[in-house]
């Protein structure tokens, strides 16, 4: 088994750390101004506020640069590949679930995906309020995944090595489960099976860094799928970019190498 060595807070620290999940819905539910972008910074600020107050000694060690900038990025990319690969996988299987149930004549809505596909983006929104929000959108939500997985990782009452996977399920279905609020539940599950692999390189190289990364550039090209006439071959263009990119660089075959280094036991460290 990898080594995965990880800090997570005391009991009461814990529960605060849950805490963020109502201020999250609260923040994600309630609009707050006619400006689409502000309602958005809302809920990205918001985990960043609650880390800077209640979470700044816990997370202070996965934001320390143990690998230089490129290998973050070469990690950052593993994670994407990763995470996108699961998440097309279940999106094939709720396109299969949702073909099956209109062939029998059942309503298939509730697993279908096409109105967020097929969905498209003027420029001037995407300048507006994607692009600007972008980077807001990275580090609040990863920020976001974090403290809530360290706190239900506290907080479980079972061995190291069974309490953090149960811990990254949770956690991952709790994230699926927010972007239900403005989509429909059917997206709570590829969100849910992408936000997997963050968690498990989160646990290996104990950084949150390549995870903002790589949000940051799946996002950026998400959003450009769904931008009004140029969104496909600007993504595509982007796809064939990263696809190039990772056959010259070859990132996997270092981070194969380095969790091989790396065999050992889980060890999870409660503070007091």
């Amino acid at each position: 088994m990898f080594s995965i060595e990880y800090t997570v807070p005391s009991k009461r620290k814990a529960l605060l750390f849950l805490y963020l999940i109502p201020l999250l819905y609260f923040a994600a539910s309630s609009t707050f101004s006619y400006i689409p972008f502000i309602n958005g910074l809302v809920f990205c600020l918001t985990p960043v506020i609650f880390a800077l107050i209640f979470a700044k000694s816990t997370l202070r060690p996965y934001f320390i640069v143990r690998e230089s900038w490129k290998n973050m990025f070469q990690i950052a990319l593993a994670i994407l590949i990763t995470s996108n690969v699961l998440a097309g996988l279940s999106l094939l299987v709720l396109f299969i679930l949702s073909l099956t149930l209109s062939l029998l004549g059942f309503d298939s809505d509730a697993v279908s995906l096409t109105p967020f596909i097929v969905k498209r983006t003027p420029l001037e929104v995407f300048i507006q309020y994607n692009l600007l929000l972008l980077p807001f959108i990275a580090i609040g939500e990863e920020l976001m995944k974090v403290i809530i997985f360290l706190g239900i990782a506290s907080l479980l009452p079972l061995p190291n090595n069974y309490r953090t996977p149960v811990a990254v399920v949770l956690a991952a279905l709790i994230f699926g489960l927010f972007h239900a609020i403005h989509y429909s539940l059917a997206y709570t599950i590829p969100v849910f099976v992408g936000a997997i692999p963050y968690f498990v390189f989160f646990l290996l190289f104990r950084s949150i860094i390549p995870l903002i990364i790589a949000h940051f550039i799946h996002d950026g090209i998400g959003f450009l799928f769904h931008l009004e006439t140029v969104g496909f071959p600007l993504m595509l263009l982007a796809l064939i970019t990263f696809l190039t990119w990772m056959f010259v660089i070859k990132p996997e075959e270092r981070i194969i190498s380095y969790l091989e280094e790396r065999r050992s036991q889980v060890d999870v460290i409660q503070l007091d």
